[in-house]
């Protein structure tokens, strides 16, 4: 596993997988502005789980996941696993690619559409962690892309 970026303050875990390395430290950036620190890992392999993405989670108040493959059983999916079969608790939440039929465009402009770009996560991420701020149960928080946003069904 690399880390990528990592501030003093520890609220979120923002795990970018792959090809989201550059995404991840833009994001990382942008939440920081707003006065949160981010932890950017790159996990380098996704199945196992590398324990020290376990390791690291355990001192965030969030973890964050985001990939460009399908949501469903991804990466998301094994590490919130990873971390329910370690007993921590932390909010997970990721961000992908949902089930689904997409337009065809440039990857930037898919990612566009799915709302995987740095300013749309960057937006999520700070509102999760206001949501968390303000005591709303980690249960409460929805996925922008199970609401449809993002999906080629616009």
């Amino acid at each position: 596993m690399d880390v990528l970026a990592e501030t003093s303050s520890r609220d979120v875990l923002l795990v970018a997988v792959g090809a989201f390395g550059q995404l991840g430290l833009e994001v990382a950036q942008r939440v920081g502005e707003q006065g949160y620190g981010v932890t950017v890992a790159d996990p380098r392999w996704v199945r196992p789980v590398p324990e020290e993405i376990v390791a690291l989670a355990r001192l965030h108040r969030l973890v964050v996941i985001v990939e460009d493959g399908v949501r469903a059983g991804g990466v998301g999916d094994a590490v919130a696993k990873a971390l329910r079969d370690a007993d921590v608790d932390v909010p997970v939440r990721d961000l992908g690619v949902p089930v689904g039929w997409h337009a065809h465009g440039s990857r930037a402009q898919i990612l566009a559409d799915l709302g995987l770009t740095a300013q749309d996560v960057a937006r999520e991420v700070t509102g999760w962690l206001t949501r968390i701020e303000a005591g709303e149960p980690a249960h409460s928080f929805v996925d922008a892309n199970v609401l449809g946003r993002g999906s080629s069904a616009k």
